[in-house]
């Protein structure tokens, strides 16, 4: 049975026993008389431990004199040095591989790893880089990060080597020396710009550091919190505290095996995700590639089994409830008491026909129509369509379609990107159009116009006299004869088009980036213009 002893070699520790520890002293020995250099005896060191490490098992593996011969033979002796007439030196031909280099690493080693794979100065990368990031708008800076994430640290001297394309021979470390030293030797020259150079990056660095640790806490806080809510969504819809509709129609979801295995593939997909979201959010919090091999195949094995499961689940739901659910259209009529105003919310079509009745026309499924909010208050119809209040699984037709029957009105409000189309010509005193509604109109006795939320007015108006006010980047077009007045205010980008719109006087009052195109008037009265607005006449 051999001794064996623990020796600590380049700060590491391994099992040896006494035959292969003597020839290991002695060639180490040998070494020392050879070079003087200390920093050549660290490097080789190095290199002595990564070709054990290789070698070993596993930690508690003894290394023996076969072992030990055989990396002396690999990395060579003195007398193979000396023996040899030195020349210069040659590629070795050693295949190359990417790595980040923690050689003169300022940020996170992706630039000095590049400058030693393709064997240049690593302030030129550093420069190009810059320049890069000024040139793509910061694009380079998001391919920084995606190299960081993605390349290997260089953690071994033999993976320096590996980066250098150059093996761990003992001339191969002496000529990497001599090379450092000379580098050295020439750097004088332009010291002063490296030292600048390299001071700002780091500066740079420091900052790019604390930045992605911040959006890495922000993305892994967030994958938390998402994971939360994704499972207490879940727990609502197996609960039922969700009311659910297909095609809209109110459906009772789930309500068999297989719609609960499509809620938990669901759920299933959407959690590797946030796994992913959460690994990659800790891989920059710590600067440091977190999710390992074998935990990146069992998030890849469960992705593919729950996207697997909710197309076989999925299909099989969404036959059931096609073949269960009536999606025709159905129209019903409704005669109404007197009112003088209307609002109109939530998606809703609407056309308006001047008439005698005061009725409404409704075209939609019978979901939409059961969750339709109408009804007379105080002389207001309001017509809100409800059914989007509501989950929806596939085929989410909640289309309302609404036609009028109203001699005039006093107010009409349309909102939440509704729309209004008139038939003929109906007076309406007072006109509101918000949350990107649309209104095309023939509009008589018309007062005020308001229009906002990036709302769209087409309109041709008979009156003596209008007042038209748009905000947050709204439109008009206005077409009229013989006003004798026209008020525009416009705000935040608005725009109208009145070049179809004659009128006596004109009072405009622009704004912030809005602009007006007007008809020749006799009067023209200019409130408030700022510098960023305009107005012009049509010819």
């Amino acid at each position: 049975m051999k001794k064996a002893q623990i020796i600590e070699l380049a700060k590491q520790s391994f099992y040896i026993n006494e035959s292969a520890y003597k020839k290991l002293d002695t060639y180490l020995a040998s070494l020392s008389k050879h070079y003087q250099d200390k920093e050549v005896i660290k490097d080789i060191e190095l290199s002595l431990a990564d070709k054990f490490k290789a070698r070993l098992k596993d930690a508690n593996s003894v290394l023996d004199e076969t072992d030990v011969s055989a990396v002396i033979t690999e990395l060579g002796t003195v007398e193979d040095i000396t023996g040899e007439v030195e020349t210069e030196a040659k590629p070795t031909g050693s295949k190359k591989q990417f790595y980040r280099s923690k050689q003169n690493a300022i940020v996170g080693g992706v630039a000095s790893g590049l400058a030693g794979y393709f064997g240049i100065d690593p302030l030129y990368v550093r420069i190009g880089l810059v320049i890069s990031v000024l040139v793509s708008f910061g694009t380079t800076l998001v391919l920084y990060l995606v190299l960081w994430m993605v390349l290997p640290e260089a953690e071994t001297g033999a993976d320096e080597r590996l980066m250098l394309g150059k093996t761990a021979t003992l001339k191969d470390i002496e000529q990497t020396l001599k090379t450092k030293v000379k580098e050295v030797k020439q750097s004088g020259a332009n010291g002063f710009l490296r030292t600048t150079f390299e001071t700002t990056f780091k500066v740079f660095g420091i900052i790019y550091k604390l930045v992605l640790k911040l959006v890495g806490a922000g993305v892994f806080l967030a994958s938390l919190a998402a994971i939360a809510g994704l499972t207490a969504g879940m727990a609502s819809l197996v609960a039922g505290d969700v009311n659910v509709y297909y095609a809209g129609a109110l459906v009772d979801f789930p309500s068999r095996f297989v719609d609960y295995g499509l809620l938990v593939s669901v759920w299933l997909l959407a959690a590797v995700v946030i796994c992913l979201m959460a690994y990659m959010g800790m891989s920059l919090l710590r600067s440091k590639q977190v999710l390992r091999g074998g935990m990146a195949a069992i998030l890849v094995g469960l992705f593919v089994i729950g996207l697997s499961a909710a197309i076989a689940f999925g299909s099989n739901t969404y036959d059931r409830y096609q073949r269960a659910v009536d999606t025709s259209p159905t129209m019903r009529e409704v005669a109404l008491d007197e009112f003088e105003h209307v609002s109109i919310a939530n998606q809703v079509d609407a056309t308006f026909i001047e008439s005698d009745e005061y009725k409404v026309v409704l075209t939609a499924n019978n979901f939409v129509l059961d969750n339709l909010d109408l009804n007379i208050r105080n002389g207001y119809l309001y017509l809100h369509n409800n059914s989007n209040n509501y989950l929806c699984l596939l085929d989410c037709n909640d289309q309302l379609q609404a036609t009028v029957y109203v001699p005039k009105l006093e107010t009409l409000t349309l909102s939440d990107q509704s729309s209004a189309l008139f038939k003929s010509y109906l007076t309406v005193k007072n006109l509101v159009i918000s949350d990107q509604s649309r209104v095309d109109a023939a509009l008589a006795d018309i007062d005020q116009i308001v229009i906002q939320d990036q709302s769209v007015l087409n309109a041709t108006v008979k009156a003596s006299g209008v007042s038209l006010t748009l905000t947050d980047q709204s439109k008009a077009i206005l077409k009229c004869a013989d006003l004798q007045w026209l008020k525009l205010v416009e705000r935040d980008q608005a725009n109208v088009n009145a070049g179809e719109c004659l009128a006596e006087e004109i009072h405009l009052d622009l704004d912030n980036q809005s602009h007006a195109v007007l008809s020749p008037t006799d009067k023209l009265e200019v409130i408030n213009t700022d510098k960023d607005s305009t107005y012009s006449f049509v010819r």
